[in-house]
């Protein structure tokens, strides 16, 4: 039926429009009804009837063939469709035999469609992707799927291999049951292609290739990403933000760039450091593409970290050359002859040697430093050398600006390109004007040197360190010694020193073969006649000969030393006269201070009981008027018998404190701090007595004494607020410290030959064994160090 007809009427409806036909209007009356005009009227319904029905039949029968026609230009247009279309189309039975195909599907394979008729598409399946192909088909004929689409290999009729991309769809009948495939095959072998030489590209290129997303992630790297860094992809792309790899130092700048390239800007320098798995990093320099439509980011990046390290090294050079004491000139490797090689660089030191400013160097020749004074030698030396392309060291003398002339040590050496070939020459000069005219000095004065060694009043001698054979000797040498010179230099230092002096000398000349200073210069020398002196040498080394000697001078010590044997033994007497007169004097003192306490002090007890039996008998009434004057007499005479009595008793205690010997050294200081605080005004403390052992007498009195000396000075000199004294027993030895917080004393005072209070504090120190320490204190202040042996003073 086409468009616009109407539907063919069913025979009722037929019927009833026939009967309208011969009825006319509706109102009209119906035939009567003999039998007769029922027939006749029965008969032309009936042929209205068949009118109506021919006429519906040639209705349709133009319906059908307008139906025929629509339906073979469709016919044609799908068939055009299936065999012009520009991918491939096939139909495929569910067992995948090839039920139809187009030509762009033969095209694609290679095979005619009689032949692919004759086939499956399991035949021309690539064996790697047929599983694939066979899985998603089973689930399509399950009916878990209803389509599919994949990439796979078509294996074509020439056996090359063909990349398609595969849409298939499963037709199926009314019940349900499978019909047939449909599948669209578009060729993608190109794409793949281009794609697999894209995927070589980016595997073999020696540049670092990434993409990452937008949030900051890796999606893919190639394999100079994971060689550079260390990671492996799969550690580079699980998903975790690159700046977890990026120095901490770089993350700022590098955040900022990544806002820009997320705006849609291309990064073309960007320099980071990326940690690698072992920890380093590496210097990292980017490029970057965005891709605002995927939100992707295409970066190459190169490893910078040998240049970076370059370019450090190059500042550290150039900042080395440019500090340099000796100066630096480069110059060009070509134009030997004239004008010679230009000058490209000198360093500071070379301007400050010449007087020339760089940019006056630069682009002249060496050249112009050579003048009247230059050696025609050493130029000839220094040519050779460049044209042979060696290195070269010598000596001349150049020109400065002003046209004086100085002498240089030069070395020079050719710089070489990767290839070989040489590009330029480096020159190191150092300036030796002082030693060139040192020298000429030496040669000059060798004479002179030789003449003083020779006319020398004190014996003198050069030896060689390693076999101590006698190089040269004065003839102040050969008189003192005895020796004639020839018997000298057939000997060596061991034949003049005595037995016993052996092992000393051989140990100082250990030192100076390796270059220390010997361990002393005070030795025994046995003369020709076999008697020994004591001598003291003066040894500097020189060279001799062109080897390296030492020169000796000697002086005869032996009178001088015995006289310092006798100062030093008279030092010692007097040292233990005075320690005997110290013991003496204390021994006077404890005497004195019992008698003072015990006879005195009861002879002045008695007379104060006297006094106060006077005191009361004038005190008793009946004596008269005249008892007054003699009461006041008798009170005024008992108080000073009280002040005489507490004046014996101090002298006593100062003379000998009896909390010394009772005691012990802790309480007879404690007893003199309070004295001592009670008389000045200066707070004074004690600790660690009590923790104190049992001392020494001796060593408790010398302790007590330098105490009360050192709070001497304190009352005298210090203008101090406080002092405390310490006591302690460390390593053996008592050791006290006496604090003030005073003015601190000066070196002047410490050095000063009147001090006979800190000679004193030494002197008693010293003869138990210990030793003195008095210096400023932090911040302010005197501190007295005394430490004394337990164990007394060695014999």
């Amino acid at each position: 039926m086409t468009a616009g007809q109407p539907p063919p009427l069913d025979r009722s409806a037929r019927r009833r429009r026939a009967e309208r036909r011969l009825s006319g209007p509706a109102d009209a009356q119906a035939p009567s009804e003999s039998d007769t005009a029922r027939l006749l009227h029965e008969l032309q319904v009936r042929q209205v009837e068949l009118e109506l029905q021919n006429e519906e039949l040639v209705e349709s029968r133009a319906r059908l063939e307008a139906s025929l026609a629509e339906l073979a230009a469709s016919e044609s247009r799908y068939q055009d469709t299936f065999e012009q279309a520009a991918v491939g189309i096939a139909h495929v039975a569910p067992d995948g035999r090839w039920l139809r195909v187009n030509r762009k599907l033969c095209d694609i394979v290679g095979y005619s469609a009689a032949e692919l008729r004759g086939m499956t598409y399991k035949d021309i399946t690539h064996p790697d992707d047929l599983g694939a192909d066979l899985h998603l088909a089973q689930r399509m004929l399950a009916g878990d799927i209803g389509s599919c689409a994949l990439e796979k290999r078509y294996l074509r009729s020439d056996g090359r291999a063909v990349w398609i991309e595969l849409t298939v769809s499963l037709v199926r009948d009314a019940a349900d049951a499978p019909g047939h495939f449909i599948a669209v095959v578009v060729d993608i072998n190109a794409r793949r292609t281009a794609e697999a030489e894209l995927d070589r590209f980016f595997n073999l290129s020696l540049d670092l290739l990434c993409v990452a997303d937008f949030d900051n992630r890796l999606l893919r790297v190639n394999p100079a990403f994971t060689r550079c860094l260390g990671w492996s992809a799969a550690e580079l792309t699980d998903g975790r933000d690159l700046t977890e790899f990026i120095h901490p130092d770089d993350r700022q700048a590098t955040l900022r760039a990544r806002a820009d390239v997320h705006a849609g800007q291309e990064l073309r320098e960007l320099e980071n450091r990326y940690r690698c798995r072992d920890g380093s990093y590496r210097w990292l320099a980017w490029s970057t593409y965005p891709s605002l439509d995927t939100r992707q980011i295409f970066a190459v990046a190169r490893d910078v970290t040998e240049r970076r390290q370059r370019d450090g090294q190059l500042r550290l050079l150039e900042a080395c050359i440019t500090r340099l004491n000796d100066a630096v000139l480069i110059t060009e490797a070509t134009a030997i002859d004239e004008p010679g090689p230009k000058i490209v660089y000198a360093n500071p030191a070379f301007e400050r040697m010449t007087g020339y400013a760089l940019a006056e160097l630069v682009g002249r020749s060496p050249r112009l430093l050579q003048g009247r004074q230059t050696e025609r030698a050493a130029l000839d030396r220094i040519r050779a050398a460049l044209q042979a392309r060696q290195s070269v060291r010598t000596e001349l003398a150049n020109h400065d600006r002003e046209g004086s002339a100085y002498w240089i040590e030069i070395d020079i050496a050719p710089v070489l390109a990767d290839n070989g070939t040489v590009t330029h020459f480096v020159a190191v000069q150092r300036d030796v004007t002082v030693r060139k005219r040192v020298e000429a000095a030496l040669r000059e004065g060798e004479a002179r040197y030789r003449q003083l060694f020779d006319a020398n009043p004190q014996p003198m001698w050069i030896y060689d360190p390693l076999t101590l054979r006698f190089l040269a000797v004065n003839d102040a040498a050969v008189v003192r010694y005895g020796w004639r010179r020839e018997e000298f230099l057939a000997m060596t230092l061991e034949d003049i020193r005595p037995a016993e002096g052996l092992p000393a000398l051989q140990l100082a000349m250990a030192n100076v073969r390796a270059g220390l200073p010997p361990l002393a210069l005070r030795y025994r020398h046995r003369l020709k006649d076999g008697r020994l002196v004591d001598v003291e040498l003066n040894a500097q080394p020189i060279e001799f000969d062109g080897h390296m000697a030492r020169a000796v001078q000697v002086q005869d010590v032996t009178v001088r030393r015995h006289a310092a044997q006798l100062v030093l033994e008279s030092r010692e007497s007097l040292r233990a006269l005075l320690q005997r007169l110290q013991r003496a004097q204390e021994d006077e003192r404890v005497r004195v201070a019992r008698e003072v306490h015990d006879e005195l002090g009861q002879m002045l007890t008695g007379l104060k009981m006297d006094l106060r039996w006077i005191e009361r008998r004038l005190a008793e009434p009946g004596l008269g008027a005249k008892r007054q004057p003699l009461l006041d007499r008798a009170v005024a005479a008992s108080a000073l018998n009280e002040e005489t009595i507490a004046a014996v008793q101090k002298l006593a205690a100062e003379l000998r404190p009896a909390a010394l010997d009772q005691l012990g050294l802790g309480a007879a200081l404690a007893q003199r701090a309070r004295q001592f605080q009670q008389r000045t005004g200066v707070t004074c403390t004690v600790a660690g007595a009590d923790d104190l052992p049992p001392l020494p007498a001796a060593v408790a009195t010398e302790l007590f004494y330098i105490a009360q000396e050192a709070l001497t000075n304190v009352a005298r000199h210090a203008q101090a607020r406080n002092v405390a004294i310490r006591l302690r027993v460390q390593d053996a030895a008592v050791q006290m410290e006496v604090d003030d917080d005073g003015v601190g004393i000066t070196p002047a005072a410490l050095a000063a030959p009147r001090s006979l209070g800190l000679l004193g504090m030494r002197e008693r120190a010293l003869q138990s064994g210990g030793t003195v320490q008095i210096d400023v204190a932090q911040p302010h202040g005197t501190r007295v160090l005394v430490r004394v042996p337990l164990a007394g003073p060695p014999p």
